[in-house]
């Protein structure tokens, strides 16, 4: 029986993430960086038949290396990514929305976003740019983010989905 050659999988669903797929039995250094100040997030060792992620879930210019080589470099140039929306607030909406756009144009990709009020944007010509689905729909996307209100052990998130706690900066 021939043994599966290995296969290193990378996505960015929720953060960064890496697999490694096959038969050969080998171990795996993984570094996931921050390309805009070089430090290292995270850094485990893998084999085979494993995964790995990142718990950082926000935008961060990523860099993966694999046993101290570049692996990947995170660009969301012309990419498909999905926003969405966790939280069923009009305000929330209303004030996120927006910002879709924004990103859409500061990175040069194609959002998806999924809210729970898509009948409010879909139409307009502001938002022709970008498309929009329900909750739960899952799809083929390089890099996918969570908006919302996050808690941890009953006191907002600070450092997984949050780069600060969300009561404590404007909505938008």
């Amino acid at each position: 029986m021939k043994l599966q050659e290995n296969k290193i999988l990378i996505s960015f669903d929720l953060g960064p993430k890496v697999e490694i797929l096959g038969d050969i039995e080998k171990t795996y250094n993984i570094e996931f960086i921050d390309g805009s100040s070089n430090k290292t997030l995270y850094e485990t060792s893998i084999n085979n038949g494993m995964w790995t992620q990142c718990s950082k879930k926000w935008y961060i210019p990523w860099i993966i290396k694999i046993n101290g080589k570049i692996e990947h470099i995170f660009n969301l140039t012309d990419k498909e990514v999905k926003i969405s929306f966790e939280s069923k607030s009009i305000g929330d909406t209303i004030a996120w929305t927006p910002q879709v756009v924004e990103f859409a144009k500061k990175y040069k990709c194609k959002v998806t976003v999924s809210t729970f009020h898509n009948e409010w944007f879909e139409k307009l010509p502001s938002y022709k740019d970008i498309k929009f689905i329900p909750p739960g729909i899952p799809g083929d996307f390089y890099a996918h983010y969570k908006l919302g209100w996050f808690q941890t052990n009953n006191d907002w998130d600070e450092g997984n989905y949050h780069l600060n706690k969300p009561n404590t900066i404007p909505l938008i």
